[in-house]
């Protein structure tokens, strides 16, 4: 039978089954981590320490990256008062799974003991979630599956979401074909960030050689079904979440963030857009004053009384932002 013929039943399979993208119950999933021992204290991760912190953060990378992709904002919140904790996530950086897709649950098992992991270090001092694109699914997927852990709050930079999305019953029947019928096929991602990031920037996502050039469908297609998951389940992030997005990101949609943000259950959520930010931005050339208005929210939220008013709403604090 001929290729073409192979990918067009598939594609027809695929398409008229019920649910293309069916994301697992959190529930089910968060009990199949805890029954499973995390291997996530012996991955490799960068530290920037404060020298007396008045927080923690956990920093996850985005997709082809890795922890190094905070050596210039982590030296910066940690001479600030913020010691900053990142992580190799699984198949980035120097995993040996380098360039595989593991699944959800090692992904955000890796998270949860690094979270464990932070608080016992740091048993007075809170602890947040950064997460730029893939990163910012894993953060936002962790706190929706694992309510009883004690985040302060998460900042989601142009996360994995994909709320709002048009045609999206083609799309994940596309991404789903090509999972199953050529899931080992990779191709080659290699952008030149040399406009839109810092000099640094652009040089590591050029030279660094544990930087993810060689992209398997399998692992693409897991990417996509992280960030589904994250979107399925943003309604259980009850934590306050301040969602950053440019003009200029060409890779998710800012009706995804918008939708996101408009879901959280006590409003606790701000959209923060910029014109000129690319999909990367905490590496763009402004990237000090992105992390000084992230320092200013952070110490924000700490100062919320328990019990006292709710933090600002998406709709109070930048209504131009996200309108219905």
């Amino acid at each position: 039978m001929p290729w073409s013929r192979i990918l067009g039943l598939t594609l027809a399979a695929t398409l008229l089954s019920p649910a293309c993208a069916v994301t697992p119950d959190p529930e089910a999933l968060r009990a199949s981590i805890e029954s499973e021992e995390s291997a996530a204290l012996a991955a490799p991760v960068r530290v920037w320490p404060a020298p007396e912190p008045q927080g923690v953060v956990i920093a996850l990378h985005s997709f082809r990256d890795h922890s190094g992709a905070y050596a210039e904002v982590g030296p910066w919140l940690a001479a600030r008062g913020y010691s900053v904790h990142a992580l190799d996530q699984q198949g980035h950086g120097r995993r040996e799974s380098h360039g595989r897709w593991s699944g959800i649950e090692p992904m955000l098992a890796d998270v949860v003991a690094m979270v464990e992991q932070v608080q016992a270090r740091y048993p007075q001092q809170p602890v947040f979630l950064l997460g730029e694109s893939m990163g910012g699914s894993a953060a936002l997927a962790t706190v929706a599956t694992h309510p009883e852990l004690e985040i302060a709050g998460v900042i989601a930079v142009a996360p994995g979401l994909r709320g709002g999305i048009s045609g999206r019953r083609l799309w994940d029947a596309a991404v789903r074909t090509g999972e199953r019928i050529a899931g080992g096929l990779a191709v080659t991602i290699d952008p030149d960030y040399s406009d839109r990031l810092t000099p640094a920037a652009a040089a590591r996502f050029r030279d660094d050689p544990a930087i993810l050039r060689r992209v398997r469908m399998d692992t693409y297609a897991g990417v996509v079904w992280l960030a589904q998951y994250a979107t399925d389940h943003i309604e259980r992030v009850t934590v306050p979440v301040v969602y950053l997005w440019g003009e200029q990101d060409g890779t998710i949609l800012q009706e995804s963030v918008c939708v996101a943000a408009r879901a959280h259950p006590y409003g606790h959520a701000e959209v923060w857009i910029e014109p000129e930010w690319p999909h990367l931005l905490l590496h763009a050339p402004d990237w000090p004053q992105t992390a000084r208005r992230l320092l200013d929210w952070m110490q924000r939220v700490q100062a919320e009384p328990p019990g006292g008013l709710p933090l600002p709403s998406t709709a109070q604090r930048n209504p131009e932002a996200c309108v219905r």
